[in-house]
């Protein structure tokens, strides 16, 4: 998780400020450049920038938001739309990227083992399998350690190009109180394995 005070977008240690009011109470200066409204970071988010928002009272910040600046694609429907929107937020690209270089990483170290597709599939579902918690309600930390909630992995053979596979994987990350729940997409080509 890489936003919200609980979720891992806290800023701690900002320079603080206080000052004696008008009235003799002792008021804390906002710690960031200036202070962001709930409403002003929701219209930032939207344009794809990550404000950083002063906790008011306090000598924290953090980041609520982690969208990026893709734009997302327009659906027929508002479940398809929700759901674009959520894919293109940092926290769940980065979870997919990662999931994607080991993916490749592994089908690299398997060059020269001659697998077959079907052969492959398994053992990159039994694989991906080992970061999948099908409890919802299970705590943080242990949503940290299985960081999805479905995942699969469909491996088929690229035409025209014999040994050569496609993978593409389903991966449903455990939602971080999202309005729904995301499902992403990851398409990769694996490396060609040795020829005899």
């Amino acid at each position: 998780a890489i936003r919200g005070v609980e979720g891992g977008g806290l800023v701690q240690g900002l320079p603080t400020h206080t000052f004696r009011t008008d009235e003799g109470e002792v008021a804390l200066k906002c710690p960031t450049e200036i202070s962001i409204t709930d409403r002003r970071e929701k219209e930032f988010s939207d344009l794809g920038f990550i404000p950083l928002v002063h906790c008011k009272n306090t000598d924290y910040a953090a980041f609520f938001a982690a969208q990026s600046a893709n734009k997302a694609k327009k659906y027929d429907t508002d479940a398809a739309n929700a759901n674009a929107r959520l894919s293109a937020q940092l926290q769940y690209i980065f979870a997919v990227s990662r999931f994607a270089h080991y993916l490749k990483s592994m089908m690299r170290d398997k060059i020269g083992s001659f697998m077959s597709r079907k052969n492959c599939e398994d053992f990159l579902n039994r694989w991906i399998s080992n970061y999948v918690l099908l409890d919802d309600s299970a705590g943080q930390e242990l949503k940290a350690q299985y960081p999805l909630r479905e995942a699969r992995i469909e491996v088929v053979e690229i035409a025209g190009k014999p040994g050569v596979y496609k993978a593409v994987a389903f991966l449903r990350p455990h939602f971080q109180l999202e309005e729904l729940t995301v499902s992403l997409r990851l398409v990769a080509e694996l490396p060609q394995p040795a020829q005899k």
